[in-house]
């Protein structure tokens, strides 16, 4: 995305630790979404995993932001990733979560977004107002 391209609606923000087969099928289940793809991001957020960062970074390619993130655990993961995104709606999926093709589709149109209305195991937090 370009500076002077609309903002995403949704940026799905993935935070991930040492699972790269699981993010490699994530990430390929966000690419066959049923929304268009200028419509949403994709952050993935590595917590430090044992091997580094190059092995991520080869399974992200450019379907992705990546940014790492050393304070271990999920949250500061999904923090970092929220700091980073640029969508007005922010879904959560984990590497090891699948979501059905329709799901990014369902969570846009939903308000109040849970685990089931946004397909397979995301959530949905609503952007803060700064």
């Amino acid at each position: 995305m370009t500076p002077t391209a609309a903002r995403p609606s949704l940026s799905v923000i993935i935070p991930h630790y040492d699972q790269a087969q699981a993010l490699d099928a994530c990430l390929a289940s966000l690419e066959a979404q049923s929304i268009a793809p200028e419509r949403f991001e994709i952050v993935v957020v590595d917590n430090a995993s044992p091997g580094g960062v190059d092995p991520v970074r080869a399974v992200v390619r450019n379907r992705a932001r990546l940014y790492v993130e050393t304070t271990k655990g999920a949250g500061p993961a999904r923090n970092r990733g929220a700091a980073q995104a640029r969508g007005e709606s922010l879904p959560s999926s984990t590497p090891i979560a699948s979501p059905r093709p329709s799901g990014s589709k369902r969570a846009f149109a939903a308000s109040n977004a849970s685990t089931s209305s946004a397909g397979g195991s995301m959530s949905r937090w609503p952007r803060r107002l700064a």
